[in-house]
């Protein structure tokens, strides 16, 4: 998406140091790049703030102010989202803009003439909420669909009972995913494989391609505890917390505003069977053993589940120390141990799109370790293609 911008942080033939100003520009318009074609509002959103901050409008230079403690890459989600949670708990202010958002009943039409005064009266009239929420506030992740990470692999072993560990938890709705439904698909046929999960309604339809062989039993496991570890968590205490997370939603996803309720939904159902979800802050890679020897149940010694999806990205290391501390601390343990990732993954070239991730199983086991490479995956986790990995970890435990 081209938002007009035309700024280059050279001068005299010498590489010069953007200021915090041009690197919120820059940020704002990958933003926009990065939305454009999946999320028409929110690319008019984003280009609209790159606008006032080129050109130093008042509201660019609200803008700048307001982010000035925050890492750049942040702020162009932390204002929409702020934006968004003002839509959402129907804040007066933000009544008319509104009407362009489909996850509030609005209707958002590409080029309406419309939208850039309206955006520029609300972001006025919300300065100060809105500076408060990008000073404050943590960006939160909402992709309810990734715990088929943990769930289908987990049907092919043959263990009853488990220790489930989500590593950059954020909510930790992926921790129950066995409470949603998935629907895998064969993609040359779009017939029905498998569905997952007890969710009375299909939620998630995957699309897959390759051979998958089916786990022989769709057996019930039991989850002896959930446990989430990230910087950012978030409780879901509160309607207040149920809205900030749904605020970092794109105005224009409504399926997936549908999928985070029904999220939140299968958690107020855990609940209510007196169950509930352990969520640790804790910095990672750095925190990891500490977290896993403090905070990961020791009775019953079951065997121990952990996940972790596009998280590596957000690391400050990539998660390049990830594997030698999680492998560390493994071969300490006498249960099983088996970690589950989808991950961006640079070892291999045969990812069948940019920011596909890889899906990977490593297992602790009778002194063993063992690898497999399981699949690619979109990072919304609606596509699959299967990689021989798969039929491989299903004949280890047949």
């Amino acid at each position: 998406m081209d938002c007009g911008g035309t700024d280059n942080p050279q001068k005299n033939g010498r590489d010069c140091q953007p200021s915090f100003q041009q690197r919120l520009i820059r940020r704002f318009e990958k933003q926009a790049e990065f939305a454009s074609g999946y999320s028409p509002l929110f690319t008019r959103l984003w280009c609209a703030a790159a606008g006032w901050l080129r050109k130093k409008q008042p509201l660019g230079i609200w803008l700048t102010a307001a982010a000035r403690k925050r890492k750049s890459f942040d702020v162009p989600l932390l204002f929409a989202a702020g934006i968004h949670k003002s839509i959402l708990a129907e804040h007066p202010e933000a009544y008319e803009l509104a009407q362009f958002f489909p996850t509030a009943g609005g209707a958002y039409v590409e080029g309406d003439p419309q939208f850039d005064q309206v955006l520029v009266q609300t972001v006025t009239a919300l300065q100060q909420r809105l500076a408060e929420f990008i000073a404050t506030e943590q960006v939160q992740t909402n992709e309810t669909g990734r715990g088929l990470c943990w769930l289908l692999p987990l049907l092919y072993t043959e263990w009853g009972e488990i220790h489930l560990v989500d590593l950059g938890s954020s909510a930790g709705l992926n921790l129950v995913a066995e409470r949603r439904c998935f629907e895998i698909i064969a993609h040359s046929r779009q017939q029905n494989i498998i569905a997952l999960g007890s969710g009375k309604t299909s939620q998630f339809t995957v699309n897959s391609k390759g051979d998958f062989p089916l786990p022989q039993a769709k057996r019930p496991i039991d989850i002896l505890s959930r446990t989430g570890c990230d910087k950012n968590i978030l409780s879901l205490a509160s309607l207040d917390d149920e809205l900030t997370l749904a605020a970092f939603i794109w105005g224009d996803q409504v399926e997936r505003m549908a999928r985070l309720k029904e999220g939140i939904q299968a958690l107020r159902e855990l609940e209510q069977e007196g169950k509930q979800l352990t969520l640790c802050k804790g910095e990672l890679p750095e925190d990891l053993e500490h977290f896993l020897h403090t905070h990961i149940p020791v009775h019953p010694a079951s065997p121990v589940v952990l996940y972790n999806t596009y998280l590596t990205n957000y690391l400050h290391d990539k998660g390049s120390s990830l594997s030698a501390r999680m492998n560390s601390w493994a071969e300490t343990e006498q249960r099983p141990i088996l970690w589950l990732q989808m991950e961006v993954n640079t070892s291999r070239d045969d990812a069948p799109g940019k920011g596909w991730v890889l899906w990977q199983a490593q297992l602790w086991q009778a002194g063993e370790h063992h690898c497999w490479d399981l699949a690619w995956c979109h990072p919304h986790v609606t596509t699959i293609h299967w990689l021989p990995g798969i039929e491989q970890w299903a004949r280890f435990w047949s």
